[in-house]
């Protein structure tokens, strides 16, 4: 979330050890860049810094899963119907 002024704050519910030994400088380093000089950031899952760019962009959305199916003409609707219903 974006404020006024106060700097870059980053929190987070669980370890990021993708983000290397010291993940506030990485988060404020990558916020400088893109000129974010005041920010509370809050990591609730375990991100990447590819993850972490994509969300202060603004261009990408994380989805738990997607499933391609090739060749789906050769299935039976039944069949379809199966997968449908699959969890991921």
């Amino acid at each position: 979330k974006r404020k006024a002024g106060g700097g870059v704050r980053f929190a987070s519910t669980v370890p990021q050890p993708l983000l290397g030994v010291e993940p506030e400088k990485l988060v404020t380093q990558i916020l400088r860049e893109y000129r974010i000089t005041s920010a509370d950031i809050l990591a609730r899952e375990e991100i990447t810094v590819d993850q972490l760019v994509d969300v202060i962009q603004g261009n990408r959305e994380y989805k738990p899963c997607l499933y391609l199916y090739n060749k789906i003409d050769t299935v039976t609707v039944e069949e379809v119907d199966q997968l449908a219903r699959m969890p991921y």
